[in-house]
């Protein structure tokens, strides 16, 4: 007789284009070979990360999105998880989380929900459910050391309820060699939701100071958001629009990525960053704020250069050396992916995941993941 394969169930609020939603599809994707994971997606939203799910044999259920909280969609997941027979429900983004603890609890089903960023986004009375529920929640995931600082000390979860899982790269990723030929003219990108939390506004004001030193400099801006129209018009008072490129969402980051001299990521607030990993699995240096754990990764002057003070002149000023710097170039290229491939491997990631898993599951006690 076979052993019993566990059935978790993955929910989240949508499957496009995200750092969350790359990081559950290479998750379920390797944890397939060893569970049966199922995901819930709370919206219609499911491109493309939906299709490279169920390429991996997993099943994807898509739930009718409403705005404010749906009582009908919180019936519709319980009615999924009671008969699906799951053994773990696991929310994956601040919404989810809500839909998945309320949902496990109804099923009478163990519930991990998860903290991505070093703060809660949600506020007034859902981010108070939502700490209540992250308080009360079986186990709680993070990506980051300081999102495990956080849920300790302001969400008062308790420490032996929490597993820091950083985020993960596909080899696929690190495979292949870095181009060590630096890019003609010098490529600044940038990859992201385009929303204030990430400070694209700056970089733009950077950028304009930035070609007074390097005039042939250009910049990429790979992403979607709020802040798109407001940039647009932003990049026109500048009178930068020559240099600069907006690709709105795409599927495939990797294309543009390779062609960077640098990826900048002035966030105000992270967790682990999805694209700084991938940059760095590519050899590419990263110039970031020291926020989340990024400070791990973004070795200064090795993988990339840490933001100390985020003025456009200073960012100016940094990308410009950045630019220039020909040993951190090389040494981004050599020490970037062999970081990624030694510490922060999909295997690595998901033997965390299955040891909380089995702790929830299993009649015996087991040691803390």
């Amino acid at each position: 007789m076979s052993p019993h394969r566990l059935r978790i169930a993955f929910v989240i609020d949508d499957l496009g284009h995200g750092g969350a939603q790359r990081q559950l599809s290479t998750l379920v994707a390797a944890l397939a070979e060893t569970v049966e994971p199922q995901v819930y997606c709370l919206s219609e939203i499911t491109r493309p990360f939906a299709d490279t799910i169920r390429a991996a044999g997993v099943r994807v259920v898509t739930m009718r999105r409403s705005r404010g909280f749906d009582v009908r969609r919180l019936r519709s997941l319980t009615h999924e998880i009671s008969s699906g027979e799951v053994d773990v429900v696991h929310g994956f983004l601040d919404a989810a989380n809500l839909y998945a603890y309320l949902a496990a609890r109804r099923a009478r089903t163990p519930c991990v929900l998860s903290l991505r960023n070093e703060v809660l986004r949600l506020g007034g009375f859902r981010g108070w459910c939502l700490r209540r529920a992250l308080r009360r929640a079986d186990w709680v995931v993070t990506n980051s050391r300081a999102g495990a600082r956080f849920l300790t000390d302001s969400v008062l979860v308790d420490p032996g309820r929490t597993t820091v899982v950083p985020n993960a790269v596909a080899s696929h990723h690190i495979d292949s060699a870095p181009d060590l030929a630096p890019p003609q003219p010098p490529v600044i990108g940038f990859v992201g939701r385009l929303v204030e939390q990430k400070q694209p506004d700056l970089l733009l004001d950077a950028y304009a100071i930035l070609l007074e030193r390097v005039p042939d400099a250009t910049l990429v801006l790979v992403g979607d958001g709020p802040r798109r129209q407001p940039l647009l018009d932003r990049i026109r008072r500048l009178g930068v629009a020559d240099g600069v490129t907006m690709t709105g969402a795409v599927d495939n980051v990797e294309r543009y990525m390779r062609e960077f001299s640098c990826l900048v990521l002035p966030s105000v607030f992270e967790g682990f960053p999805n694209v700084v990993m991938e940059a760095l699995s590519l050899g590419i240096p990263v110039v970031a704020c020291p926020v989340g754990d990024l400070e791990d990764v973004v070795l200064e002057g090795r993988t990339g250069r840490l933001i100390r003070e985020d003025t456009p002149p200073a960012l100016a000023f940094l990308l410009s050396q950045v630019i220039e710097d020909e040993p951190l170039r090389r040494s981004a290229a050599e020490e970037g992916p062999a970081l990624i491939r030694t510490q922060y491997s999909v295997a690595a990631a998901t033997d965390k995941l299955m040891a909380v898993y089995n702790g929830l599951t299993s009649t015996e006690p087991s040691p803390r993941p």
